[in-house]
């Protein structure tokens, strides 16, 4: 039975369920399919131990749909970056870490990331359609890929238990290159908005970014010898593509400057 509130999330909110699990039930306006897709690759992910959420039920309580996990008493990535700030590098270097640990090949039917990237491409307003065809165009020249990729990787989906780095969240993912994940968290760390905090006010919050940011990749690049140009082809589609969703106006003018200082080089 639902007892405290956990956490709340923009798509829903985590309750205890008791000692041992969790539910998390969605808002209403969140499609049914996609929360069963979520359900259907953690289990699947958990099965090929490729992650440590192990869930037990997808069911309807108090007129909404919910997922019940194991409950891993848990923090958020985040809380660490907030409070441990002297950590900045080593988180850095874990979050990286955790990333190549879960871009791998699993044999289950999920959307390809090209495809859902084109979509989005094609039904957003928010670029002049020259620049808009010139993307989609350099989208079909990039390799499609077979690795399961997030998403939306980024430190708020990611917990930390027991010293192990656990990625949630996974209603996003599709199979293909794992470059366009990548791509899509340095885009993440580079221009998207930190979390409020007293302690963030004290400190520069350019000097946070870029030193999750450069750690991050250059972690990355190390542990799996792709270089930093192969990562870039991927970042000006996943650019345009992060323009259409529900993000501060003043992280949508960094990303469309962004497009238009680098769009003559593809």
């Amino acid at each position: 039975m639902k007892e405290k509130l956990i956490a709340v999330g923009r798509t829903a909110k985590v309750y205890k369920w008791d000692d041992e699990k969790v539910i998390k039930l969605f808002n209403n306006d969140i499609n049914k399919e996609a929360i069963k897709k979520e359900y259907k690759i953690t289990k699947k992910l958990y099965e090929n131990n490729i992650s440590n959420v192990k869930v037990f039920d997808l069911l309807e309580y108090e007129n909404k749909t919910g997922i019940i996990f194991k409950n891993l008493k848990a923090k958020p990535m985040t809380k660490e970056i907030l409070y441990k700030p002297w950590k900045l590098k080593k988180l850095a270097f874990k979050l990286a870490e955790t990333h190549k640990s879960i871009l791998k090949y699993v044999d289950m039917k999920l959307p390809r990331t090209k495809g859902i990237l084109k979509r989005e491409l094609l039904k957003s307003n928010y670029l002049p359609s020259s620049i808009k065809e010139k993307i989609i165009k350099h989208l079909e020249d990039l390799q499609i890929g077979n690795r399961i990729c997030h998403g939306d990787f980024h430190p708020e989906n990611i917990l930390i238990a027991n010293k192990k780095f656990i990625v949630i969240d996974w209603m996003t993912a599709s199979m293909g290159n794992p470059l366009a994940d990548v791509a899509r968290t340095s885009l993440i760390l580079k221009y998207g908005k930190l979390p409020d905090s007293n302690l963030f006010k004290n400190l520069s919050l350019e000097i946070v970014r870029k030193i999750l940011y450069k750690n991050y990749i250059n972690h990355y690049m190390n542990i799996t010898r792709v270089s930093f140009d192969e990562i870039k082809e991927w970042e000006i589609v996943l650019a345009a593509t992060r323009l259409s969703e529900n993000i501060p106006e003043k992280e949508k003018e960094l990303l469309n400057d962004y497009i238009r200082k680098n769009i003559e080089f593809i």
